[in-house]
């Protein structure tokens, strides 16, 4: 199964500079920037996080792309689904 290592950097630095604690169950962070999809981080279950941009349409926010990653024991991040609410789930 491939992994993910840059994925795991660059959030793991995000979080770091934002002070969370990622190896937590609940944590999580929102990060906005004038111009881009708000990005949302958390971690869902034990072994996964969620990495998702969120947008509104109608009043709704969507998230366009939402990708779940497994970490196992290793702490590797696996890529386990991606959910594009416009063209379906992977």
């Amino acid at each position: 199964m491939k992994t993910c290592p840059k994925m795991r950097e660059v959030i793991g630095k995000l979080c770091a500079k934002h002070g969370i604690d990622l190896t937590k169950q609940g944590a999580h962070i929102r990060l906005d920037l004038p111009g881009f999809d708000r990005l949302c981080i958390e971690r869902i279950t034990s072994n996964a996080i969620s990495v998702a941009h969120y947008f509104e349409m109608n009043g709704d926010l969507v998230a366009e792309p939402d990708i779940v990653f497994f970490i196992d024991t290793q702490g590797y991040w696996i890529p386990v689904e991606i959910t594009q609410s416009m063209t379906g789930w992977k």
